[in-house]
């Protein structure tokens, strides 16, 4: 769910952002920071670090705020409603896999077809 999120809705921005470069360039820098996830996760020393693929996309946006920030002296919007987002989605999802509430089990279940 997290992946599918915080992947899709930055993509479509930017694709609906094409013409406004600015935009569409940090959308398209929100999007490929959510595919490092998975690839973190199958680094052999790496992956088997709890939370450390989750952190280290987090980390990446932050440094693109921060730069941002420094380049032109304000947070672009979509920084400033990407990274509480993004942030929210990993801790949602590290929630639904620690507590497996059932509401969730049974939505993750319908999903899957199982």
């Amino acid at each position: 769910l997290n992946g599918f999120v915080c992947f899709t809705v930055p993509f479509a921005l930017a694709a609906w952002w094409r013409r406004r470069p600015a935009f569409h360039r940090r959308a398209m820098m929100m999007t490929a920071v959510s595919l490092m996830g998975a690839g973190i996760a199958r680094i052999p020393v790496l992956g088997d670090l709890p939370y450390f693929g989750d952190v280290v996309p987090t980390l990446f946006v932050l440094a693109f705020c921060v730069q941002d920030w420094r380049t032109t002296g304000r947070l672009h919007p979509v920084y400033a409603w990407g990274l509480p987002l993004f942030v929210a989605m990993e801790v949602l999802s590290q929630y639904l896999v620690g507590q497996q509430p059932a509401w969730w089990v049974a939505a993750a279940r319908w999903m899957i077809g199982a």
